[in-house]
Formats: structure tokens, C-alpha cells, sequence
């Protein structure tokens, strides 16, 4: 079964629809002040301790945001950082289940590349662009395809909506997705009926 995650959540009436209609995690933004989907560290908590039970609440930050992340409890966080920063963190934090993001473009990472994110579970694939997350912009599928049959576990991301993640699924077979701006009315302002539509279609494969 493919599993969704709604993110960029600032609101909690949206995040609690996402879980009713079977999200199975939810995002909230916390360190990036330049995003129309961050959080201060009160907001983001809040929202954390509003997720039901059975919903898995991640929270999408930096190394600087790490601490608050554990402060507001979450026990995944999907970390947006140079590789070259994740081995201190999960030595200082065990406790803490780490996605890295990886950003992709038309052609393949290099295998050094490939090589730092190859240690991790899941890996994030997501559009490279200037605006990290939310874009609404998608990459070649085809990469991430092979980056899917690499790691074995992806999480695909990157300009997908109700009307192309089935499309995405068959080409690349994910873990699961990752929707942000496809199903929103505006920057952090999630549309029910896109939420809807959007989980209804990955259903549909799987």
C-alpha cells in the first residue's frame, strides 16, 4: 500500500481532515522564516499535539530547528541539510528517525552522492529548485525511478497533484508520496476536496 503524506500544514482543521480522510502522516515546516508554510515553534507545536492517534506527525526543518523538533516530541523528522551534517545528528539523537531530503533534478546524482543517502531507511526525493519544498514542480520521474530501485524505500515528491500521482506511482513505485502545494488554495491553506482527491487517486494503485 502506498503510504501519503499531506506537508506544509499551518492550519489544524486542515490537518485533521488529512487524517480523517487517511493520511498517513501529516508535515508541519518549522526553521525556514523565508517559507509561507513555516511555523514558529509554538504554532508547529501545536499543531504536533493536535495530530490524532495513528497519524505519524513529521516535522520538516534544519539542523538549527532539530532541538525544538524534540521539544515538541515528534519521533520522525524530515531533515533539509548537507549530508555531511546527518551523522552528528543522529549520534545526538537516536531517539529521532531521520528522512533526508535529496534534491533531483533531469539526470541522475552522483554515485558519491548516492553513497552519503544510501545508509538511510527512507530518503525524500524532491524537485531541486530555489524554493526547497513546495515548488510545485516535478523532476524526471525517471530518476527518481532508478533512485527507488537504488535505495528501495523513496518517498516521491515534487509537483504532485490529484491529477499526476497516479501516473508518478506506476513510473517510479515509491514507499509513498508526498503532496504540499497540489493540494492547496493558496501557500499553507489545504482545499478538502484536493485532500480528497488526492488520497482517492493513490487508492486507486495501491
Amino acid at each position: 500500500m502506498i503510504r501519503v503524506k499531506i506537508c506544509g500544514n499551518t492550519r489544524l482543521n486542515d490537518l485533521l481532515y488529512e487524517a480523517k480522510a487517511g493520511a498517513h502522516a501529516v508535515g508541519v515546516v518549522h526553521g525556514f522564516p523565508d517559507s509561507p508554510r513555516n511555523n514558529d515553534f509554538e504554532s508547529a507545536g501545536r499543531l504536533v499535539r493536535g495530530v490524532p492517534p495513528l497519524t505519524e506527525a513529521v516535522v520538516v526543518t534544519n539542523p538549527p530547528g532539530i532541538e525544538n523538533a524534540v521539544r515538541m516530541g515528534v519521533r520522525t523528522v524530515q531533515l533539509i541539510a548537507p549530508p555531511s551534517t546527518y551523522p552528528q545528528i543522529r549520534e545526538s539523537h537516536p531517539e529521532l528517525k531521520i528522512i533526508p531530503v535529496l534534491y533531483v533534478g533531469q539526470d541522475p546524482p552522483k554515485p558519491e552522492v548516492l553513497k552519503e543517502y544510501s545508509e538511510f531507511e527512507y530518503v525524500l526525493v524532491d524537485t531541486d529548485s530555489k524554493l526547497k519544498g513546495g515548488s510545485g514542480l516535478t523532476h524526471n520521474w525517471e530518476v527518481s525511478r532508478m533512485l527507488s530501485k537504488t535505495f528501495g524505500n523513496i518517498i516521491l515528491a515534487g509537483g504532485l497533484n490529484p491529477e499526476n500521482v497516479v501516473e508518478a506511482i506506476i513510473k517510479v513505485e515509491p514507499y509513498a508520496v508526498d503532496v504540499s502545494s497540489g493540494v492547496e488554495r493558496s501557500p499553507g491553506v489545504k482545499d478538502k476536496r484536493l485532500v480528497s482527491r488526492f488520497i482517492e487517486a493513490v487508492r486507486q494503485v495501491g
